[in-house]
């Protein structure tokens, strides 16, 4: 698909374009998931291919985050903060870690969990929601040093 150059380009018919933007969130998640990337820009690889000498717009880019943002596989804070796991299913894999490796009950700061876990490289404020799912089901505790998550 990405060898298509009008795949770089947004359709002009509904039906076709809402494929379009399908393919392009199935691309996305899979690009992040596989390079282990939280946040994606316009400025990313992903949306160019010099082969073909085509790229994504502004504007497109912009419908596509929307999109993304929709389906919830977006959060927008400054960033786009790429969701190829939820929080939810991030928030239960940083549960089930610590209770595999006997780390309930204990405080742990953001560093050593993100060392530890497949959230390594996490943005810090994807992470920062992840721990709030877990906080407000009682399932862990956030503590701030001089208004910074430790």
């Amino acid at each position: 698909m990405q060898t298509f150059p009008p795949f770089y380009t947004q359709q002009p018919n509904s039906d076709t374009w809402q494929k379009q933007q399908e393919l392009w969130t199935d691309l996305i998640l899979q690009y992040c998931r596989d390079k282990n990337k939280f946040t994606i820009s316009l400025e990313d690889e992903i949306f160019r291919n010099d082969q073909i000498k085509r790229k994504v717009s502004k504007s497109m880019f912009d419908l596509l985050m929307k999109h993304m943002k929709d389906k919830k596989r977006v959060i927008e804070d400054g960033v786009y903060l790429v969701l190829w796991r939820s929080v939810q299913e991030w928030a239960n894999m940083l549960y089930d870690w610590a209770q595999t490796v006997g780390k309930m009950q204990i405080v742990l700061t953001k560093y050593e969990i993100l060392e530890e876990t497949d959230l390594n490289g996490m943005h810090d404020k994807l992470f920062l929601q992840v721990v709030q799912h877990l906080q407000k089901q009682s399932k862990a505790n956030v503590f701030y040093v001089d208004g910074n998550m430790g």
